[in-house]
């Protein structure tokens, strides 16, 4: 018979495992119980934090390091991976990410996407005339006004000056003036997963103002100046970009780009999953694991674990999930196609004691879920 092929294929355990390092540990336990099993690891990203770590040995890329503007302003070194013959990856969590600011100081009414642009600009300077941008994880509700003043598009109030950067801006913007900041023949793609339009109860202040660091006080006036932002946009270019599945992604980021490009929303799972190897990889395997920090309902949206779910699925083969914690929703993963969950936080354990031990926790208890696995399968568990 031969041996079991099990994919592996976990995002990072966000604050404590890297998601090569999560693949590792749940190898490390699967051969305590299988010697002879072929465990293949495929470390994911979503679209957020890590995603051009992840994908820079996978695509045989090249990174460019270029100083750029973190949300605040500051001067950061932040990377982008050229791959292919013309082709460049643009992370936005490098220049923009919510990680990049302490919690303290996070306030999207000045965090700006301006960095995102220049990563954006510095991939066009090398000649690159395919940008890949994925856009997760993000510290701004701009409405990408930042991302695209660093590409030469002017916000102007009633005399004729820049707005400021960050939301705050948005309600004195009376006019954009945008030139084709494209040059013909380059053509930009946004990978995101999140389906959220630009306002609205389910739009970019409501579902992640708090997490950028607004205030409850704050959403209601925030939101007014993006209808405000919005009704420009829609005035300028002819079109009502609010409205589209997706505009509300990373505070509004793909709006410009919407507005005043050919730029294009397509599924950043289904093109990172593509990029990894996983969807040639799972076609003839016998179990895939995923896994990541916390398993929720938000996991159902766009998180890597549903693609890697609905794949498997695709393919008949098996999918098991490992989270750090199980949040509120987790059992509606199980709709997804993922037949066990499993959490690492036992019950005695804080959430610092069980981040710090992640590691151990995670090899140990993907020795338990491949035992449970073979159990549940006709022939049994090996003696070993």
């Amino acid at each position: 018979m031969d041996p079991m092929k099990i994919i592996l294929a976990p995002d990072s355990f966000k604050g404590s495992l890297s998601a090569p390092q999560a693949a590792a540990a749940m190898a490390a336990g699967i051969r305590a119980v299988l010697p002879e099993a072929e465990t293949v690891e495929i470390p994911v990203a979503d679209g957020g934090e890590g995603t051009l770590d992840i994908l820079a040995g996978q695509l045989h890329g090249q990174r460019h390091a270029c100083t750029v503007q973190d949300p605040l302003g500051n001067e950061i070194s932040a990377d982008w991976l050229s791959f292919g013959q013309d082709q460049a990856l643009v992370e936005m969590a490098q220049a923009s990410g919510l990680t990049l600011v302490p919690a303290a100081q996070r306030n999207p009414w000045h965090a700006s996407t301006y960095g995102t642009g220049q990563l954006m600009q510095d991939a066009l300077q090398h000649n690159c005339r395919t940008l890949w941008l994925a856009i997760g994880g993000s510290a701004t509700i701009d409405g990408g006004t930042g991302m695209a003043r660093a590409l030469g598009i002017r916000f102007l109030d009633a005399s004729g000056r820049e707005t400021p950067a960050g939301a705050c801006g948005l309600p004195a913007a009376v006019r954009i003036e945008h030139t084709d900041i494209w040059p013909e023949d380059v053509e930009i793609r946004i990978l995101s997963d999140v389906k959220n339009p630009l306002l609205g109860k389910n739009g970019a202040v409501y579902v992640y103002g708090l997490q950028k660091g607004a205030s409850a006080a704050d959403l209601p006036v925030m939101e007014a100046d993006m209808c405000s932002y919005a009704a420009l946009t829609a005035k300028t270019c002819g079109r009502n970009i609010a409205d589209l599945a997706g505009s509300g992604a990373a505070g509004g980021l793909a709006v410009p780009l919407l507005a005043f490009t050919d730029a294009r929303l397509e599924s950043g799972i289904d093109r990172i999953l593509e990029w990894s190897g996983f969807c040639r990889a799972v076609q003839d395997a016998d179990l895939v694991f995923c896994g990541e920090g916390r398993a929720d309902f938000q996991s159902l949206a766009g998180k890597a674990v549903s693609g890697i779910a609905r794949i498997a699925r695709e393919k008949g083969v098996p999918c098991w999930c490992i989270a750090g914690s199980l949040g509120e929703g987790w059992q509606q993963l199980q709709t997804l196609g993922i037949e066990h969950i499993a959490g690492l936080q036992e019950e005695h354990m804080s959430t610092e004691q069980a981040m710090a031990q992640a590691a151990r926790l995670l090899e140990q208890k993907s020795m338990e879920q491949m035992r449970e696995f073979l159990r549940r399968k006709p022939h049994g568990i090996p003696q070993i």
